[in-house]
């Protein structure tokens, strides 16, 4: 009987471990990007996952690509991860050479290496182009298509669907950079409320003519910031 019991035990454990194994690492993700006077903010969450397990709580979903693009991943951790690589080494290498890319040329670039490939990816790109001296935003789909998107703002990830009301509702008007920072905060702590793939920290990119900086919410720092009025 005892020896029943872990033979059973034993089938159990490597069914288990076999499920986990087949499942990529996803990042089950909310993304945030919308324009302010001055500029674009964009955001995710950090929580990375395996099915229902959380692989990693503070992971890092937004890369800086040339002097003024962010981009912001969802989909496969592997494939996004690569995507991400492989962006920074092409327009770093245009860069040494005098030609710094636009945040439409990465977009394109991007699209190209997403369309038709088997990968799980979404992605967001925001900036400011030093060329036209304006702000943009792209998304990519699982699709590959690219959308150029002229509102106030792009979300996108498994919690996105959960903030639009709230998103077309609070970007109505013009903001100022900390405004934007903290709806942007709110939109992440909202989804990460309801949306079990979303969580951890919030990470924030600010994109304006001078450049790119980084910001990172801890959860005390999330609730201090929305309470500043």
């Amino acid at each position: 009987m005892i020896v029943a019991s872990l033979f059973v035990l034993y089938l159990f454990n490597n069914l288990l471990t076999a499920t986990a194994s087949s499942q990529p690492v996803e990042l089950g993700t909310t993304l945030v990007a919308l324009r302010y006077r001055d500029g674009v903010i964009v955001g995710a969450d950090s929580r990375t996952s395996v099915g229902s397990y959380v692989s990693h709580r503070a992971a890092q979903k937004l890369d800086t690509i040339g002097d003024y693009c962010i981009m912001a991943r969802s989909g496969s951790a592997a494939d996004t991860q690569a995507l991400a690589v492989a962006a920074n080494q092409h327009f770093q290498a245009r860069s040494y050479g005098g030609c710094p890319p636009t945040v439409s040329q990465i977009a394109h670039w991007l699209r190209q290496k997403t369309y038709g490939k088997d990968k799980s990816v979404s992605l967001i790109l925001a900036g400011y182009d030093p060329i036209e001296k304006r702000n943009c935003l792209f998304s990519i789909a699982q699709t590959g298509a690219l959308l150029a998107h002229t509102e106030p703002f792009v979300a996108a990830g498994s919690g996105s669907s959960l903030i639009m009301g709230f998103l077309d509702h609070a970007c109505s008007r013009e903001l100022d950079e900390s405004e934007a920072i903290k709806l942007c905060v709110t939109a992440l702590k909202l989804a990460m409320d309801r949306d079990g793939s979303s969580g951890g920290l919030c990470r924030l990119a600010v994109i304006t003519s001078e450049g790119t900086r980084q910001l990172t919410f801890l959860p005390d720092d999330i609730e201090t910031t929305l309470k500043i009025r």
